[in-house]
C-alpha cells in the first residue's frame, strides 16, 4: 500500500499542463504528505540499514528510491512556480540546460564512484531545502549597502552531500536580490576521508565521521560522477553552480584557485579538523577569504576543540584573521572576516 501512494506521490509531483492551473495547491498538497510520512522514512532508512539481505529489503530500498523521487520533484516543481510568479521561468529553464563548466578535473580521473554501499544510509530528507536565512540576511545588507563587490565575487562550500544547503542559498539569495559570479562545491563525493589519527576528537566525531560516511554517490545510488553531477544541477537548478571533485589534499591546487574570485561566503561543512583546514588555508594561501568574507561552520560545536574550532584557530593565527561573531544561524556558527594579512609561515 504504502508502494502505489508512493508511486502515485511521483506521478502527481512530475509537472504538466493539467497540473500548473492549480500548481500551488497541489504543491502544499504533496508536501504536506510528505512530510506525513517522514517519520516512517526514517524508520525505514534505519531498518534498510539493519536489514541487508532478502526479498524485503529489495522492496526497502525500492520504497526508499522512490520516496527520494518524489521530494526531488515537489522541490523542482516548487521552484518553477517561484520561478513563473516573478516571471523567470525561461531563464529558470536555461540554467537547467546550461549548467556552469568547472575547472578541469586532474587528469585521468575516472568517472566511476567508489564506495562502500549500505555502510551509512540513515541521512533525514536528504532533499529539503537547508536554508541560513540569517546569512543570506547579512549578505542583502552588506549588497544592498554597496559595502562588498557582490555580483563579482563568489560563493564556497566544502561538504556538497546532496546538495541541499547550496540550493537553500540559491534561492534565498534568487529571492533576496543578491547577485554573485559563480558558487562552487567541493566534495570527494564518496565520503569522509580519514582524520589525522592525533586530533582530540569529540563523541560525535569519533561515532558518526568515519571514512567513507557522508557519501554522496552511496546516498544518491549514483556509481557514476557525470550522473551523480547532472542530478546535483538539476536539483540546485543554478547555472552558477559548479563542482570541484576529489578529496581536498588533492583537489584544491593552485591552477583551480586561479579561476576563482574572492569570498563572499564560505560554508565549512566538512567535519573534520583536517578537512577544514585545508580548505581554509588554500583559501587564505589564495587570497580567496578577505576583508568581508562570511564564514559559516556547520559542525563548531558539534566537533568540539578538536574539530572546525581548532582548523580555524591554527589558520586564524597564520594569517592575522580576525572575525566578528554573528552567533548562530540555522547551517551553523556565522563569522565575518574583518582584518586578514594573508601572510604565510615558512
Amino acid at each position: 500500500m504504502q508502494l502505489q501512494i508512493v508511486v502515485a506521490l511521483v506521478q502527481l509531483a512530475q509537472p504538466s499542463p493539467s497540473v500548473d492551473n492549480a500548481e500551488g495547491h497541489v504543491v502544499e498538497t504533496l508536501r504536506s504528505l510528505l512530510h506525513a510520512q517522514d517519520g516512517a522514512v526514517d524508520a525505514l532508512r534505519e531498518s534498510t540499514r539493519l536489514h541487508t539481505h532478502g526479498h524485503q529489503h529489495e522492496e526497502r530500498l525500492r520504497l526508499l528510491q522512490l520516496l527520494e523521487q518524489a521530494h526531488m520533484a515537489v522541490s523542482q516543481l516548487v521552484q518553477e512556480s517561484h520561478a513563473r510568479q516573478h516571471g523567470d521561468r525561461a531563464s529558470k529553464r536555461q540554467s537547467l540546460m546550461s549548467p556552469m563548466v568547472p575547472p578541469s578535473p586532474p587528469p585521468g580521473m575516472p568517472d566511476a564512484l567508489h564506495t562502500t554501499p549500505g555502510k551509512h544510509m540513515v541521512v533525514k530528507h536528504p532533499w529539503t531545502e537547508y536554508r541560513n536565512q540569517v546569512a543570506a540576511s547579512h549578505l542583502a545588507s552588506a549588497c544592498g549597502r554597496g559595502v562588498l563587490p557582490c555580483a563579482s565575487w563568489d560563493l564556497y562550500e566544502f561538504g556538497v552531500f546532496t546538495g541541499r544547503s547550496m540550493r537553500g542559498l540559491c534561492l534565498s539569495l534568487n529571492e533576496s536580490g543578491v547577485p554573485f559570479r559563480r558558487f562552487w562545491g567541493f566534495d570527494s563525493f564518496v565520503g569522509l576521508p580519514a582524520e589525522d589519527a592525533a586530533t582530540e576528537r569529540s563523541s560525535v566525531s569519533k561515532a558518526q565521521w568515519q571514512p567513507g560516511s557522508f557519501s554522496s554517490s552511496e546516498i544518491l545510488r549514483q556509481s557514476s560522477y557525470a550522473a551523480l553531477e547532472a542530478m546535483l544541477h538539476r536539483y540546485i537548478q543554478d547555472s552558477r553552480v559548479g563542482f570541484i571533485r576529489g578529496f581536498y589534499n588533492e583537489s584544491l591546487t593552485p591552477q583551480i584557485a586561479r579561476g576563482m574570485r574572492p569570498a563572499l561566503f564560505v560554508m565549512i561543512d566538512c567535519d573534520l579538523y583536517l578537512s577544514t583546514l585545508t580548505a581554509l588555508d588554500w583559501l587564505c594561501r589564495h587570497r580567496l577569504i578577505v576583508n568581508g568574507t562570511l564564514i559559516v561552520y556547520n559542525d563548531w560545536d558539534t566537533g568540539g576543540t578538536g574539530g572546525e574550532r581548532r582548523a580555524h584557530n591554527e589558520v586564524a593565527a597564520r594569517y592575522g584573521m580576525q572575525v566578528e561573531s554573528l552567533g548562530k544561524s540555522p547551517t551553523g556558527q556565522l563569522f565575518r572576516v574583518v582584518s586578514i594579512w594573508h601572510q604565510v609561515e615558512n
